[in-house]
């Protein structure tokens, strides 16, 4: 048993977190034996759930600031429908240029994504816990790669693919 190696100044800490662990993943007589890495599990818990609620919140944001978007696109195209080209033909050009607009608010929404919810986690003295379990704040930040990089791909591949493609056909169609 390693509680007898710890500082009495990190004894407290140690049974804090192993309290912790033991509220989250309660210990069975046939787990309590076996040898198990749960702390290893908690972290992919944690990064999951972190990972999913960032997506969550950046495809929220993301739709709301390119609906906006395509909003006022179609309206700044109404004085040419009828004289130019048709409602029909309005909503498609506003369409192909939802990749580049994507594009262009994909780091805004992310950002808003991840404050809102890093703001939720904090109320909900989310961060306390993980803190006491004994995560650091290093590992709290490395929780922010995964869905930093999942954006970052997303975001170049509508950069450098979609919206090109788009503008290529916005320019035929007109």
């Amino acid at each position: 048993d390693n509680r007898r190696s710890l500082h009495p100044a990190r004894l407290h800490d140690a049974l804090a977190a192993e309290l912790v662990l033991d509220l989250v993943y309660p210990r069975t007589p046939a787990v309590a034996q076996a040898p198990c890495n749960r702390g290893a599990l908690m972290m992919k818990v944690i990064d999951k759930q972190f990972t999913k609620e960032i997506l969550l919140s950046t495809a929220f944001v993301l739709v709301a600031l390119v609906a906006l978007f395509a909003f006022f696109d179609l309206i700044n195209q109404m004085e040419d429908v009828g004289t130019e080209y048709t409602l029909g033909t309005a909503f498609l050009l506003t369409s192909l240029t939802l990749p580049s607009r994507i594009y262009e608010v994909m780091p805004l929404a992310v950002l808003l994504a991840a404050v809102y919810t890093m703001a939720r986690w904090a109320t909900k003295s989310e961060f306390t816990v993980l803190r006491v379990a004994g995560m650091s704040p290093v590992r709290l930040a490395r929780a922010l790669l995964l869905p930093g990089v999942l954006l970052v791909v997303l975001t170049y591949g509508f950069g450098e693919v979609v919206a090109p493609w788009a503008a290529r056909y916005t320019i035929e169609v007109k």
